[in-house]
């Protein structure tokens, strides 16, 4: 198509319409042939993160894990269960294969570990894969989006969460060297050192009946252990000085990192 866009300009022929009209076309004509043939595929779930999954546990979030099936392959994350997370992270690819049309679709299922009581369903989603796979337009994506799939449940029309995804459909006899995987591994946690060097202040008000303060920091990161700076005793002129370096062993990536100093 962009070959033909490209012959047009070079004929001074500029005519979208045309162009979409052939697009459409040429799609039909591709499904036509798919519909008419059986197909063997590759299917790649990439699983990424889920967001505010609802609570199924009195008094906390829930412990979630996912179950994704696609026909008779399961597969159970029970195991790997997060413990009080309504924003779980997956990271994590699941492959299956299908034959088009006709290709049964993908269930993700959110559900709640509860060793004493047992599991509940927090929500699940599915996704139509002769949908995606007789689709012009999503097979055109080279890069396939990331969706936003809202989870429900049987007893409420009310959203329970999302979860995060891509999926990738190609055909079996694709060389496995062709057919890209994409590597969605966690970034390694890793140990780190924070420091806080505190040189000095100005205008701290003088709160002592004797017109001082005996003045010192404190930091906390992430509400973690706190640390102080030596203190300045009886500073008349708010202006404290320390020259003062607080030390922080922290581990990363973190979500959301803060360090309050006071």
């Amino acid at each position: 198509m962009e070959k033909f866009k490209l012959k047009l300009e070079q004929m001074n022929i500029s005519n979208e319409n045309l162009c979409e009209f052939l697009k459409d076309e040429s799609y039909d004509e591709i499904i036509k042939k798919q519909l008419l043939t059986q197909t063997n595929c590759k299917i790649q779930l990439y699983m990424l993160e889920g967001f505010d999954l609802a609570s199924r546990d009195i008094g906390s979030f829930s412990d979630p894990y996912l179950i994704v099936s696609c026909g008779d392959r399961v597969f159970s994350e029970r195991d790997n269960y997060q413990l009080d997370e309504a924003n779980p992270k997956f990271y994590k690819l699941y492959n299956f294969t299908a034959e088009f049309p006709g290709a049964p679709q993908i269930r993700i299922a959110a559900y709640d570990y509860d060793d004493l009581f047992g599991d509940d369903l927090i929500g699940d989603t599915t996704i139509d894969l002769d949908d995606r796979f007789f689709n012009g337009d999503w097979q055109a994506i080279e890069e396939k989006p990331i969706e936003y799939r809202q989870l429900y449940h049987e007893s409420t029309s009310l959203s329970q969460g999302v979860v995060t995804c891509w999926l990738e459909i190609e055909p079996s006899n694709k060389k496995d060297n062709e057919q890209k995987e994409w590597d969605i591994a966690p970034e390694p946690v890793k140990d780190y050192e924070i420091r806080l060097s505190v040189m000095d202040t100005k205008d701290v008000p003088c709160e002592d009946f004797e017109g001082v303060s005996d003045v010192f920091i404190r930091a906390y990161f992430d509400d973690g252990e706190k640390k102080d700076t030596d203190t300045h005793f009886r500073c008349s002129n708010g202006a404290a000085s320390f020259n003062y370096r607080l030390k922080f062993n922290v581990q990363g990536p973190r979500p959301q990192p803060l360090m309050l100093v006071l």
